[in-house]
């Protein structure tokens, strides 16, 4: 990694300034979303460890639910780089008046869904769980899931916006959004409980969703709509967003269905690991979130080239991105491990939870930054190219036949608890970066572009 930066040492300056001037707003505003999380997580423990499992197994369920708004997310975004690179902003517009109207159709189906259903979902799925979380998860997602309307106009929303080179915006409001919850909740969680955690998450989500729209609707200087024309279903840019972006979705739907069913195993070690990897998962969402600014950056970058016709820049792009998040993850996994006994404090763990999360907290320390941003960063710039196809059968298979697989085999048949279930995590990282690297390097993603 360091000799990479040294042998490209110029170009690497003139890149690394491109790129951390249009992540910097994505990365502070993901640290934000991760802090809106981690406050929930640290309020919500205070109340016990049957309401913070609680909360860890229906956002499980939400992630879910998230996973197929990726079909409007990731298409608007990538498909509005592509229009914009090739400088035609009217068809950028109308793709983004076309998500809209997708993102508030599909978030009332799936709000009216878990609502209604919340019961026999949580029973399903959770019913080995001790009976106190399973009546605080029904709770909590009686009042969450109303909330979905809104998460999927803010995710289509920030799409369009990053997508035509805006940055700033979705950063601002996301900023607010995490004031509008830490404030709800520092007032609502000590006297309703986990009840408390859920309104504060909904009002906070339609604080952002309602800013979102009405930042693209007055402010924007690139999407630009002509009136509520633009709104009107148009089935050709419809099936323009969904034909990049389903294969999307149905990447992170099974995605995060594995990760559901892998929280299905963890249910079954007892509330203590339950609560210890829900804390795991925060602190590693704190790890990952500059990675993930990275990635929604390379997707940026990489679109707009393809748009532009640049497609010979498309390689060293992603290797700068992958190499920038390498050396960033590593920093911070060095600075968290020797904060490691301050940040447990804020959870309120039990000595039985830390004696199950340090272990798995000190390899998740090297795998992250050695194996994460090949996995993740570097697929991004693959369906930024528009060679969705490859990187859905690809992510599909590794989650199935290495990341669920071993979990069930290391975590539950070998006992090796969430141990086991990290292990196969960090394999299927590995397994994916090299299968989208090798996707990068034989050029084959070529031709594949969402606009012509």
């Amino acid at each position: 990694m360091l000799a990479f930066i040294r042998k490209h040492k110029p170009e690497y300056k003139i890149r690394s300034k491109e790129f951390f001037k249009l992540t910097s707003p994505i990365l502070l505003e993901q640290t934000f979303i991760v802090m809106l999380g981690i406050m929930t997580t640290i309020m919500v423990s205070g109340e016990g460890a049957y309401a913070l499992a609680a909360v860890s197994q229906v956002d499980t369920i939400g992630h879910l639910v998230n996973a197929f708004f990726a079909a409007l997310t990731v298409g608007a975004t990538i498909v509005v780089a592509q229009y914009i690179g090739r400088g035609d902003k009217d068809k950028a517009s109308g793709v983004a008046a076309q998500a809209i109207l997708l993102s508030v159709i599909t978030g009332v189906f799936f709000a009216l869904i878990l609502a209604l259903f919340r019961y026999p979902i949580i029973d399903l799925l959770f019913g080995r769980s001790d009976y106190g979380v399973i009546l605080n998860a029904r709770i909590f997602q009686g009042i969450v899931a109303f909330s979905i309307p809104a998460v999927a106009l803010m995710m289509t929303a920030f799409g369009v916006l990053r997508g035509s080179g805006n940055t700033r915006a979705p950063m601002v409001i996301t900023i607010i959004i995490n004031l509008v919850n830490v404030g709800l909740g520092l007032a609502l969680i000590s006297r309703f409980g986990v009840a408390g955690a859920a309104w504060a998450l909904l009002i906070s989500r339609y604080v952002g969703a309602i800013m979102g729209i009405v930042y693209l609707l007055k402010k924007s200087r690139t999407i630009r709509f002509g009136g509520i024309r633009d709104f009107a279903p148009n089935l050709e840019v419809q099936k323009l967003i969904l034909r990049f972006g389903i294969p999307t979705s149905i990447e992170s739907g099974t995605f995060q269905m594995g990760k559901l069913l892998i929280t299905i195993f963890v249910a079954g070690m007892g509330t203590a690991a339950i609560a210890a990897n829900s804390v795991i998962g925060s602190i590693s969402s704190i790890l990952n979130s500059p990675g993930s600014a990275f990635s929604t950056g390379a997707t940026i970058l990489v679109g707009q080239r393809i748009g532009r016709g640049d497609t010979h820049d498309v390689r060293k792009t992603t290797y700068f991105a992958v190499v920038t998040a390498m050396l960033t993850l590593a920093v911070i996994c060095v600075v968290t491990f020797f904060f490691l006994d301050p940040i447990k404090g804020l959870y309120n763990t039990t000595p039985e939870m830390f004696v199950l999360m340090r272990p798995v907290l000190i390899t998740l320390f090297f795998a992250m930054p050695l194996a994460w941003p090949v996995s993740f960063v570097t697929p991004a710039a693959v369906r930024a190219t528009g060679d969705v196809k490859y990187a859905m059968v690809v992510a599909i298979a590794s989650m199935v036949f290495v990341r669920v697989a071993f979990a069930w085999l290391l975590g539950v048949h070998f006992g090796m608890g969430i141990m086991g279930v990290w292990i196969s995590m960090y394999a299927d990282w590995v397994v994916r970066g090299i299968f989208f690297m090798w996707r990068i390097i034989n050029g084959k993603w070529q031709g594949k572009a969402v606009v012509k």
